[in-house]
């Protein structure tokens, strides 16, 4: 069986090369320019340099792939971004080889107010969340016109050793010696691990899931106690508590202000649907402010003892679940990145 990861430089995308390479499978990174094959390529990896979003190149680059796997997906809002995204899943299905079976990662974001109870609602909805819902249906749309099929994965918060969001977990449980968590111990966490994704795609390979939307997040579901005792160092002492109150007090116009702008402001949807509508001065300004933002943002988490994280405010995903996959405690002591893949060189 072959099978091709498209947006296989993706951080994602590379880590599931090594992890899949790990299960026996011999994945086809498909990569848009040689540049961002160099690292694949330096392990061993045939990749293949093409654009999908482009007819005949997407033919060639996918003509003998028995299973696809879409992990690459354009960040650029608006019309131009919407339809490079809609044109990739659409060729990745097309071009693929007949009877085979494409893989779209979607996400969580999908359940927009299912799992975030902040996500604003109608206009205000965050254009990802819509986006994603679309790109689901326009990968079932063309399965059923073209003899294959299809599967969204509505993944969750992914961890794994070349993801930016361990990372950082990583480092703030390892800043200091005592760190409180606003999070109760219990709560089910939307945390998967690459390994699991990995699986998840081999036994879509195999013919053992039925084609349609599956949530996938960690089997069983991890507790956030579980992911930050799995990944807290054992000099740190981590202390959950979701009932942190905030210091200080604010006035009555600050709360109501608050109270109604704050889930636009936090789920990003209202932003997101602006940078739609507005033009691209303003875009590139709004981008250049919220970045900002984020980097004073993550200064004051790094000098703080106490760790809050938005994903903290997520309910576990509904949905079905991707029907065989092991204990992901039990596959990551045995199909992990091996050691040393992702390190950075000391500074």
């Amino acid at each position: 069986m072959n099978l091709a990861i498209v947006g296989g430089n993706s951080k994602i995308g590379t880590e599931l090369c090594f992890i899949l390479r790990r299960f026996g499978i011999e994945p086809t990174p498909v990569v848009r320019n040689g540049l961002g094959a160099t690292f694949l390529r330096y392990h061993g990896f045939q990749c293949r340099i093409g654009d999908v979003g482009v007819d005949n190149v997407a033919e060639g680059l996918l003509r003998d792939m028995d299973t696809v796997a879409i992990a690459a997906y354009d960040t650029h809002w608006g019309k131009a971004g919407r339809a490079a995204n809609k044109k990739l899943v659409s060729n990745c299905v097309r071009y693929s080889a007949p009877e085979s079976k494409v893989i779209y990662f979607s996400s969580i974001r999908a359940y927009s107010r299912k799992v975030d109870k902040g996500t604003p609602r109608w206009w205000f909805a965050p254009a990802h969340d819509r986006e994603k819902r679309y790109l689901e249906s326009q990968l079932f749309n063309e399965a059923r016109k073209n003899g294959r099929k299809g599967f969204a994965f509505r993944i969750g918060h992914v961890f794994g050793k070349n993801q930016s969001r361990t990372r950082q977990l990583i480092g703030r449980l390892s800043a200091s010696d005592a760190i409180t968590v606003e999070v109760s111990p219990d709560k089910p966490s939307n945390v998967l691990h690459t390994v699991s994704l990995a699986e998840a795609i081999t036994l879509c390979m195999k013919g053992s899931v039925p084609a349609g939307t599956y949530s996938l997040v960690n089997h069983p579901q991890w507790t956030w106690r579980e992911v930050l005792d799995y990944y807290a160092p054992t000099s740190t002492k981590v202390t959950l508590n979701d009932r942190v109150k905030p210091s200080g007090g604010t006035s009555l116009s600050r709360r109501l202000v608050r109270h109604i702008l704050g889930p636009l402001i936090r789920s990003g949807g209202f932003g997101y649907t602006l940078k739609l509508v507005v033009p691209d001065s303003y875009r590139r300004a709004y981008s250049r402010d919220s970045q900002l933002q984020l980097i004073r943002q993550e200064i004051d988490e790094l000098e703080s003892t106490t760790l809050r994280m938005h994903e903290f405010q997520y309910g576990p995903a509904p949905g079905k679940e991707v029907p065989g996959l092991s204990i992901t405690r039990d596959i990551l002591e045995n199909y992990e990145v091996p050691a040393g893949i992702f390190d950075r060189p000391a500074s």
